[in-house]
């Protein structure tokens, strides 16, 4: 007579949620006593399972995600969170709700057409992954909980050891990161405009002008936006000038 095999769930025996995420998160019990509140640089929940894991989740709610996204803040969430995996945690990034691909190439988001690009929205999506940081989703932001407790569920032990990520992330210089915060500029985008400019000033120089960067592609709506947010006037131009 065969014997009925029962499997219990996994629990969660400590969790910490970021000080700075809204009340409604930090009150989530994950059905843990064992519960803290503290500033974290990277990851909005640590929630330790009864196995030894530790997972790491970057929450995002759809709208935050494609701020993040423009902002290139989240990929620089990534970079941490993908630098917590040489500790032996696992680093997730999840979004609460819904991101498909909309009419006319664009992103439907929570309901609503967003006018951004789904493949760019695609793109960092495989970023991330290819850092090593694993993207999940939760139905919606009431399912947070629940998702999070089935995440740790899952089965990590020695047959599922951690791969190597295929790719490394480095870090932006600060002339880098400066030109990343321009509209349309990413830290790709960031990198290829100064091998061949050199400089962040004279990067600026020609981004805001009619001046073509060599092997560089800049349309002339993403100058018109980069003017724009520095102020330029149509009869202003910005310029290096020797002393």
């Amino acid at each position: 007579m065969s014997q009925l095999r029962i499997t219990f769930p996994k629990m969660i025996k400590s969790v910490i949620i970021d000080s700075r995420e809204p009340k409604w998160v930090q009150d989530l019990s994950f059905y843990t006593e064992h519960k803290l509140i503290l500033e974290m640089e990277y990851g909005d929940i640590w929630a330790t399972c009864d196995d030894g894991n530790t997972l790491v989740i970057e929450r995002k709610e759809p709208e935050d995600f494609i701020g993040s996204m423009v902002s290139n803040r989240l990929l620089k969430q990534a970079y941490g969170l993908a630098e917590l995996r040489t500790g032996g945690l696992w680093p997730y990034v999840m979004i609460t709700g819904d991101l498909m691909a909309g009419p006319e190439g664009k992103t439907f988001c929570n309901g609503k057409i967003r006018n951004v690009s789904f493949s760019a929205i695609q793109g960092l999506l495989l970023s991330i992954q290819e850092l090593g940081v694993f993207v999940v989703y939760a139905n919606d932001s009431k399912d947070l909980e629940q998702a999070v407790i089935r995440l740790s569920n899952r089965n990590r032990d020695g047959q599922m050891a951690i791969p190597p990520a295929k790719r490394k992330g480095a870090q932006l210089g600060p002339a880098s990161d400066f030109l990343s915060g321009l509209p349309g500029i990413g830290s790709s985008f960031a990198d290829a405009i100064l091998k061949n400019t050199k400089t962040a000033a004279r990067a600026l120089e020609m981004l805001t002008s009619k001046e073509q960067i060599p092997n560089v592609q800049i349309g002339h709506k993403r100058r018109e936006k980069i003017r724009s947010v520095l102020g330029l006037k149509e009869d202003e131009v910005m310029k290096v000038i020797k002393k």
